[in-house]
């Protein structure tokens, strides 16, 4: 296994600042784009901008679904940003005739009601009770939101945010975690995520 934090580069996402964040606070990081990369990762990071469909496709294009399949039966930690959280649910109302990766339960739906979308702004998260681990630095923290869909409800929950009714911003089981927000712009709270996430992976995983 790699000792390095690897930032999926499969066309999605705004990989530039991923990678700058997590060198921003000295940890390794690079870039990654084959099979080799997604499964030697201590940890895989995949970030996701856009249509949900398009985003199940790159995954599939690129055999990084079936890579995060096996890291997730392996017990190795990935955690998804925005919609690279979403495709770890079962589906979404963005793209309904598609399926996702199930590694989470429940459904992405457009959020409504909502004051507006696309949700674009700082928000404050809302830690789940008895959630531990790299969130926990998060508890009541504002941190920055860009989308118009989301979970409303799933056991895998693990933090919120309320606009226009209560919505699911953190969800994971084991060593896979999905955040809806972005931590790479969400200033020092958001750094501060990632340093303890990163901690936490070379403890716990």
């Amino acid at each position: 296994m790699s000792a390095a934090i690897v930032v999926a580069d499969i066309g999605i996402g705004n990989i530039g600042a991923a990678v700058g964040a997590w060198r921003a606070l000295g940890h390794p990081v690079r870039r990654g784009s084959d099979r080799a990369d997604f499964d030697e990762a201590r940890l895989l990071v995949v970030p996701g901008v856009g249509h949900l469909g398009s985003v199940l496709d790159a995954l599939a294009a690129t055999g990084l679904d079936e890579a995060m399949v096996r890291r997730r039966e392996r017990g190795m930690a990935t955690l998804g940003v925005c919609v690279g959280m979403q495709a770890l649910f079962d589906g979404g109302d963005e793209a309904p005739d598609r399926v996702g990766l199930g590694l989470l339960p429940g459904w992405v739906e457009r959020m409504s009601p909502a004051p507006r979308l696309p949700e674009m702004q700082w928000n404050r998260l809302r830690v789940a009770e008895g959630a531990s681990g790299p969130l926990a630095v998060l508890e009541g923290a504002w941190v920055y939101f860009v989308h118009s869909y989301a979970v409303a409800t799933t056991p895998a929950a693990l933090a919120f945010e309320e606009f226009g009714g209560t919505w699911v911003a953190a969800a994971g089981r084991d060593a896979l975690l999905g955040v809806q927000f972005h931590p790479e712009r969400s200033g020092a709270k958001g750094l501060r995520f990632l340093d303890a996430l990163w901690r936490w992976v070379q403890e716990e995983c």
